[in-house]
């Protein structure tokens, strides 16, 4: 994923949250609140387990050229092919801003730093998404 990317998903969960707080978590019933805060201390365990779990998790940004900027019809956002210089594998990811210029930043995972995965998610489970 670009750093771009990731920063403009957490921006929008960063939004999304405040909301949450200050338009319905404010106005539910007492019951239901603590409802939702055992939910949410659930969300915060499983992410501090995930996070503990990605300390081994080797990230480098590599600079991409790109290939080519589409769109698929009804939904937001641009798909992009790009490759890394003396790489033969083409990287496709979908970001909400189109990409100026020629080259993207984009963050790639290794456990070994040999093999690199263009997600987490990919290091984890073996599967390169297509």
């Amino acid at each position: 994923m670009s750093p771009e990317g990731l920063r403009s998903r957490f921006e929008f969960y960063r939004k999304w949250f405040q909301t949450l707080l200050v338009k319905e978590f404010m106005n539910l019933p007492r019951k239901e609140q603590e409802k939702f805060l055992t939910i949410v201390e659930k969300f915060k365990t499983d992410c501090l387990k995930v996070h503990e779990e990605a300390k081994g998790i080797k990230e480098k940004t590599v600079q991409l050229k790109i290939l080519s900027i589409g769109t698929t019809p009804g939904e937001e956002g641009f798909n992009v092919e790009a490759q890394a210089e003396g790489v033969s594998d083409v990287v496709r990811f979908r970001t909400l801003k189109r990409p100026t210029g020629n080259t993207v930043d984009y963050i790639i995972y290794s456990l070994d730093g040999q093999t690199w995965f263009s997600s987490k998610e990919e290091l984890i489970t073996g599967k390169v998404s297509k």
